[in-house]
């Protein structure tokens, strides 16, 4: 009848139950993971794409030995297969990034082009305000193949259809480059707003290819490339050139004072022995038991040697049979560290995720300038003077247009216009931000 086989199906159903669970419970106890197709390959997926493996490591002997030894009953993704399910995870990852965008009324981008293993690429990040949380966030828009040398044309183009591709085009109030002169000439021919900047053709080393700067006519361009490329607003990043008035600029201030010069380089060049003996000798890394990366944290460190174990530093380089360190040596390390650390703080302060808006940058300039001109009237320096002078001028030069900019002096701190660079209250408003 009918009732006896709904009675039969339903006690079918109850002892699949029964041994689903008791499977379970079996695999549990002897320590077998229960897992689903499904879970495994988009483990397996996530673990190709944040370790940034090639796809044929599904393919290694060692790899399918491993998952057949630990998981036998879980079948193993060809490369191909694998390949299809990155495209699609792209696919949902963009979709769902578009769907965010669509979202947003005003954006930023940053860009930024280099070469490895004899091929260039092109990568685009973007960055806007959530309404809710008023918190920063970010995505990845692209990271494209440069055919060719990424000269200004090529980049604009470039640059232009990854806008469009995420229909962004009229949302991008800013895009963010280091100063590389072909980002620098690309957005000084196509921009749609030119802003007031200083047009110092930086040779960045890492972007720059060509040998000498070329000039073309704009008219010329537009009619070989067949399109006028519309860019949005350029913003240099700060933080790089920041570090371009570290090294660069710097330098400028060994022309400036041949005693400035005498000293800098024996004292800077027995650092670099030191740390050039940490570096080749296992004997050494085991005497300088630190790791720096960067020549201001090196000097930083030395300079706490000096005035803590003073006597072990000296005993240091005597074991690594590098030249000691002269009086005048060491008070020239104490200085150049005096003189770089407000410099350094502004670059943290700029790098942070915290404190990346537009509205930083003002104060953190002004209050760097401020500490600056303090040292030159009111610190007894007696090495490191033309260092001052040195940053006072890269910092006017490369930063002087934001204090003309009136979208980023009305973004900044309002006491800050208000008192014409009464720094104490910006420095009040944002204490251990802008407290270089």
């Amino acid at each position: 009848s009918q009732a006896q086989g709904r009675c039969a199906s339903k006690k079918l159903l109850l002892l699949k139950k029964k041994l689903r669970a008791k499977s379970q419970c079996t695999n549990e106890k002897s320590g077998t993971p229960t897992i689903s197709q499904e879970r495994f390959d988009k483990l397996i997926l996530n673990f190709i794409i944040q370790g940034l493996h090639p796809l044929h490591t599904v393919e290694r002997p060692e790899y399918r030995d491993l998952f057949r030894e630990v998981l036998p009953s879980r079948h193993l993704v060809s490369r191909r297969t694998l390949g299809r399910m990155l495209d699609d995870e792209h696919l949902s990852v963009k979709t769902t990034l578009s769907k965010t965008l669509s979202k947003q009324k005003h954006v930023c981008t940053t860009t930024d082009a280099w070469s490895s293993n004899n091929r260039s690429f092109l990568g685009v990040t973007i960055h806007w305000i959530d309404q809710e949380t008023l918190s920063i966030c970010s995505g990845a828009l692209a990271c494209h193949r440069i055919i060719g040398r990424h000269t200004y044309d090529v980049l604009a183009e470039m640059l232009e259809d990854v806008h469009r591709d995420f229909n962004i085009k009229d949302k991008v109030t800013l895009t963010t480059t280091d100063n590389g002169s072909n980002f620098l000439k690309a957005f000084s021919v196509f921009s749609e707003v030119q802003r007031t900047i200083q047009d110092r053709e930086e040779e960045d080393e890492e972007e720059e290819e060509e040998d000498h700067t070329v000039f073309i006519n704009v008219t010329d361009i537009l009619n070989e490339t067949g399109e006028d490329h519309n860019l949005p607003p350029h913003q240099r990043c700060a933080c790089h050139t920041l570090n371009l008035i570290a090294t660069r600029d710097i330098e400028g201030a060994l022309t400036q004072s041949e005693p400035f010069k005498k000293i800098s380089r024996s004292t800077l060049g027995k650092c670099q022995a030191l740390w050039s003996q940490q570096q080749r000798s296992t004997q050494a890394s085991d005497v300088i038991k630190d790791k720096w990366n960067s020549t201001f944290l090196a000097v930083e460190r030395l300079k706490t040697c000096i005035l803590t174990k003073e006597q072990e530093l000296q005993e240091t380089c005597e074991k690594l049979q590098v030249t000691h360190f002269r009086v005048t040596e060491l008070v020239f390390i104490k200085e150049y560290v005096q003189v770089m650390a407000p410099l350094a703080k502004a670059l943290d302060v700029l790098q942070s995720n915290r404190m990346a808006y537009a509205g930083v940058l003002v104060p953190t300039i002004s209050i760097l300038l401020e500490k600056m001109d303090q040292m030159t009237h009111e610190t007894n320096l007696h090495h490191c003077n033309p260092l001052v002078d040195a940053i006072i001028s890269g910092l006017k030069q490369r930063f002087g247009y934001i204090f003309e900019d009136a979208r980023l002096q009305g973004e900044c701190i309002p006491t800050l216009a208000n008192d014409e660079g009464n720094l104490s209250q910006v420095q009040h408003r944002i204490p251990g931000q802008c407290s270089l």
